[in-house]
């Protein structure tokens, strides 16, 4: 048998007379709900629990969401997700999300934390109905610079698909590994990688949001692009607390430019 915790959770979002609730949770292993909270404007904010505290070789996890159209929700974690050491086989991830026309995700797990050694590999898959709207973020830390804990021999493989109406509209493969930090084609020796995908999206948006996503100081590097619809928005730097505040308020400058209305910060983030 293979070693390691295997983890499912399959959650579907629907939409009932202006108000989005959770219609169907279904977990296996160390993966389950939280909480689910209603907010004011009709959305639903759910916070999903890994009870264990981290992953280790072997570990399996998979996470399937689906919002139903006329759904709206913001999807995030507790706290930070920990990749251990291992000295096997890697640890696996695979988080399927599906958008119906006329829903709404905004896909928001805090940092993932990489320590030496981890062996990790992650997968996701977004599939998008013409007129759905996503806002997704991925925020990796490698190494902890804290304790002094460089990335030393580790290695986290990340490949994330999107389709809209069945076809690919952004490919993106990472390949993380502790002998690339210092490298000028790699990392420059920035510690931390976030990342923030809206769509739909206008080109134009470049020029308006330009003083908020063209930014380098001592915290690190932002910077941004739009392709085929998807506006993206990179950060490089050494701490995740700052790369998640920069990116939190890049997307509150795109929903609020893309007509979505005012965002509303889940509570756990200021815990």
């Amino acid at each position: 048998m293979r070693p390691g915790w295997r983890g499912r959770l399959e959650l579907t979002l629907a939409e009932a007379c202006g108000v989005t609730h959770l219609r169907r949770s279904r977990h296996e292993g160390p993966l389950r709900v939280q909480r689910t909270f209603a907010q004011r404007d009709g959305s639903c904010h759910i916070y999903v629990l890994h009870p264990p505290g981290g992953i280790v070789g072997g570990d399996r996890l998979s996470i399937d969401i689906e919002v139903e159209p006329g759904a709206r929700t913001l999807v995030t974690t507790p706290g930070a997700t920990k990749l251990y050491r291992t000295l096997a086989m890697p640890a696996e991830q695979d988080v399927t999300l599906r958008v119906h026309a006329g829903a709404q995700l905004e896909w928001f797990p805090q940092e993932t934390i990489a320590f030496a050694r981890a062996n990790h590999r992650l997968h996701t898959r977004i599939e998008l109905e013409d007129g759905a709207r996503l806002c997704a973020w991925d925020v990796l830390c490698l190494g902890r610079p804290a304790a002094g804990e460089g990335f030393r021999d580790g290695s986290v493989v990340s490949r994330m698909v999107v389709e809209r109406a069945g076809r690919p509209i952004w490919l993106e493969r990472a390949d993380y590994r502790g002998d690339r930090f210092a490298s000028a084609a790699g990392l420059r020796g920035f510690g931390v990688v976030g990342s923030l995908m809206f769509h739909p999206a206008k080109a134009e948006w470049l020029d308006a949001l330009q003083s908020l996503t063209e930014r380098e100081d001592a915290h690190g590097i932002l910077g941004a692009t739009w392709v085929r619809d998807v506006f993206v928005c990179r950060y490089l730097g050494h701490h995740a607390d700052y790369g998640r505040a920069w990116l939190a308020t890049v997307w509150l400058a795109l929903r609020e430019i893309a007509g979505w209305g005012p965002g509303i910060r889940p509570r756990i983030w200021a815990t």
